[in-house]
């Protein structure tokens, strides 16, 4: 009979576990799976599938015994698998499935594998060896590289015979330039080769008068020097950097200036902010403007 005030009848104990090691309160270990039985590779019953990697293996193994068949100290033998494939030799010694063999044409004794062996000699005639496989290798990288180079200067080649009949039919197309577009206070760059024996050749300058019709005296920029009686065809016009002032040379806004926008190359068109008023913005020929070196307040004549 239990004892107590008001609570009559037996409690019992409860019964304390100790926690697992690694395991939080409230979880239960796992249970252990059954012991495995032995540490031998199964093999299959009577009746039963083999694994597949092992009918691969026990393949291996026949190709390999019908191949290499009873090898015998003094055997001469073909070497077709391994480092020294490709090579004949005589079995000089043999242990298990590592067999001694002296190479015939350098005298050298290597070891090989038993499944790298064959009695047909003239098997191994026909392997190409690891030092062969490498020199082809390199061979066909380097002809390939070649090709490569010849196809690339090829395309390079005909990109730039497609660039000089561009610029031809460019050249064809565009209306021969006046000879009329020299004005004061522009920079011009001289490309006559043989003026001056050639000392100016490409260098700049500046237009500070007009003689006559394509006639101008030019003071370059280089020296300082003036030069006298300079024809229109020696010369041609150079652009500023972007903001820079252009003065138009030909067309409607002929001798008007404006700030230089944008360069268009590939339509040889500059884009103008006008000055003098509405500012607006207009595209001309490369070949109509020229950069301007005077002051705002000089007035152009036409």
């Amino acid at each position: 009979e239990g004892l107590g005030g008001s609570r009559k009848g037996i409690i019992e104990p409860p019964e304390i576990r100790a926690q697992p090691e690694g395991l939080g309160l409230g979880a239960t270990p796992k249970e252990k799976s059954p012991p495995r039985q032995g540490g031998r590779r199964h093999v299959p019953k009577p009746g039963e599938e083999k694994d597949r990697r092992e009918v691969e293996k026990d393949r291996i193994r026949k190709e390999a015994a019908l191949r290499t068949g009873d090898f015998q100290v003094g055997m001469k033998v073909s070497i077709v698998g391994g480092r020294h494939r490709g090579l004949i030799g005589t079995i000089s010694f043999k242990y298990a499935h590592e067999i001694m063999v002296t190479l015939t044409a350098s005298g050298e004794e290597v070891t090989v594998d038993k499944k790298d062996l064959d009695q047909d000699v003239t098997k191994a005639k026909g392997i190409v060896t690891r030092e062969e496989e490498t020199k082809i290798r390199e061979q066909e990288a380097a002809k390939r590289a070649k090709e490569e180079r010849k196809e690339r200067e090829s395309r390079e080649d005909k990109a730039r015979d497609r660039r000089k009949e561009e610029n031809r039919e460019r050249a064809e197309r565009a209306p021969p330039k006046p000879k009329d577009w020299m004005r004061p206070l522009i920079r011009v760059r001289v490309v006559d080769k043989r003026l001056k024996d050639g000392k100016y050749y490409l260098k700049k300058g500046q237009i500070l008068d007009v003689i006559a019709r394509g006639i101008a005296s030019v003071r370059m920029e280089d020296d300082g020097r003036m030069l006298d009686e300079v024809n229109v065809a020696q010369l041609e016009t150079v652009l500023p950097k972007t903001g820079g002032i252009c003065l138009v040379l030909l067309g409607d806004l002929k001798g008007r200036r404006g700030r230089l926008m944008a360069k268009d190359k590939n339509r040889e068109e500059v884009t103008l902010q006008m000055l003098g008023g509405d500012l607006q913005m207009e595209r001309v020929s490369m070949d109509a403007v020229a950069e301007f070196v005077g002051n705002d307040d000089d007035i152009m004549d036409d």
